[in-house]
């Protein structure tokens, strides 16, 4: 093992975890969401297009009730590109909004996390592989990205890099409290 208590890849997520409750304590306010009225259950809606593959990667309910998905979907049929969505159902409705697009990557992004903060803001946060060209393929590079959804659900921020791109690491999960 070395110098380190931790193995190298377990060691860089140890530190840009720290890095990230460290500079990100606006970023991700750590209060609880107030519990939102139930709404029932309709029937079953389509939130993406039936041309490609689709594969959900996490489901937040905000402190107003309105519920933010995240999705990973192949660009075209022939691409291993892919185009990480959003989208958002507002409280005390069973109509998603349209679904927004926050990157491409040239392969699937990695561990993607939604956190809803009491304020109403969502930060979505993932990983990503850009020198990767398919599954495994490629340079292992991978870097932290986060997005923040307004208070009013009306709009995503630019994605920022928190962790650069880094070969030393990898996606070992994202979790967020």
């Amino acid at each position: 093992m070395g110098r380190y208590a931790l193995p190298r890849r377990r060691l860089a997520v140890a530190i840009s975890s720290v890095a990230l409750a460290l500079a990100g304590g606006a970023v991700l306010p750590t209060t609880t969401a107030v519990a939102a009225p139930a709404v029932p259950w309709t029937s079953a809606t389509a939130v993406t297009g039936a041309d490609t593959d689709s594969y959900v990667k996490d489901l937040v309910t905000t402190a107003d009730g309105s519920a933010v998905a995240v999705w990973n979907q192949f660009a075209d049929t022939d691409s291993t590109q892919r185009k990480l969505y959003a989208a958002v159902r507002p409280a005390g409705s069973d109509t998603w909004g349209t679904p927004v697009l926050l990157t491409t990557t040239p392969d699937e992004a990695g561990g993607v996390k939604l956190h809803a903060s009491a304020d109403g803001t969502v930060t979505a946060l993932w990983t990503e592989y850009p020198d990767e060209t398919s599954p495994g393929a490629g340079p292992f590079d991978s870097r932290v990205v986060s997005s923040v959804l307004t208070a009013d659900h009306s709009s995503w921020s630019t994605p920022v890099e928190l962790v650069g791109t880094d070969t030393a690491w990898g996606d070992g999960g994202i979790d967020l409290a």
